[in-house]
């Protein structure tokens, strides 16, 4: 098995470049089985329920919340953008209530702009719909990857 630095530059070998032509179309034989279906339940908990508790925090912190959801894409977006957050559960349930929004997040960011920290939640508002079976292609492309893979190995 070949093992490279990683700082090494070079350009694949044709080998490589069709084992990543192979993962490649397995990954889109595999996602293009999928339709991607609004979910109107979590579409409405993000802008019903999450942004309303983030604008509550960020009102009571001096920060600002920013939404976008996409019909197209069927993902969200919130953001808080502040100096401060400061979470307790002393007197409140802001930490109880942000602790929500993390666990329904797929993914979390959290950056710094013009010195103030960013935090971002995105979530996937859709569900995946089977309509169409490429399970035999997909063993086919499987197949010739570990092909290719076994022949490196030697």
């Amino acid at each position: 098995m070949r093992k490279y630095n990683a700082v090494e530059k070079r350009p694949p070998t044709k080998r490589e470049w069709q084992r990543f032509e192979l993962t490649r179309e397995l990954a889109h034989a595999q996602e293009s089985q999928f339709k991607k279906v609004k979910n109107e339940g979590k579409w409405h908990q993000l802008e019903t329920v999450f942004y309303p508790i983030l604008c509550t925090i960020a009102e009571k912190q001096g920060g600002r919340v920013e939404l976008d959801m996409n019909e197209e894409t069927f993902f969200g977006q919130l953001v808080y953008i502040g100096d401060d957050l400061m979470l307790g559960n002393m007197l409140c349930t802001d930490l109880i209530d942000f602790s929500a929004i993390v666990a329904a997040a797929e993914d979390m960011f959290i950056s710094v702009v013009e010195k103030r920290f960013k935090i971002q939640f995105m979530f996937r508002l859709y569900d995946k719909i089977q309509v169409t079976d490429h399970t035999k292609k997909i063993a086919e492309i499987k197949q010739k990857i570990q092909q290719y893979h076994e022949v490196n190995e030697t």
